[in-house]
C-alpha cells in the first residue's frame, strides 16, 4: 500500500450499495498511488459503478481524497480533478485520442 506522500486516491470506510442488493463495498480501504491501476470482474460485477462512486456520481459513505481534495467537504474541487467517460457512451468514437485529451 503506498504510503500517504505518495497517494494519489485516499478510500476510507467506502460503503455503497445499490437499494436493497448486497453492497457492492463495505468498509473498504485504499490507498493508490500514481500510476496505472487495473481495476477488473466479470459482466456485471460493479466495475462502472464502482468508477462513478470514485468519480463522485453516486453517493456512498466513507472518505474520497483526490490530489488532497476530500469529495465531502470540497465536492465541486473534487470533481474537477476527476476525467470520467461512462463506459456506454458513443460521443468519442469520431474523436482522435488528442481530441479526447486536449
Amino acid at each position: 500500500m503506498p504510503d500517504a506522500v505518495n497517494t494519489i486516491l485516499d478510500i476510507e470506510d467506502l460503503h455503497f450499495a445499490h437499494g436493497d442488493q448486497p453492497p457492492l463495498a463495505t468498509c473498504w480501504s485504499a490507498r493508490i498511488a500514481a500510476g496505472v491501476t487495473v481495476l477488473h470482474g466479470d459482466t456485471g460485477s460493479g466495475k462502472s459503478t464502482l468508477l462513478r462512486v470514485l468519480a463522485g456520481e453516486l453517493r456512498a459513505s466513507g472518505r474520497l481524497t483526490l490530489a488532497g481534495t476530500r469529495l465531502d467537504t470540497a465536492p465541486d474541487a473534487y470533481r474537477r480533478k476527476v476525467f470520467w467517460c461512462d463506459p456506454g457512451t458513443d460521443r468519442f468514437q469520431q474523436m482522435a485520442v488528442l481530441e479526447c485529451t486536449a
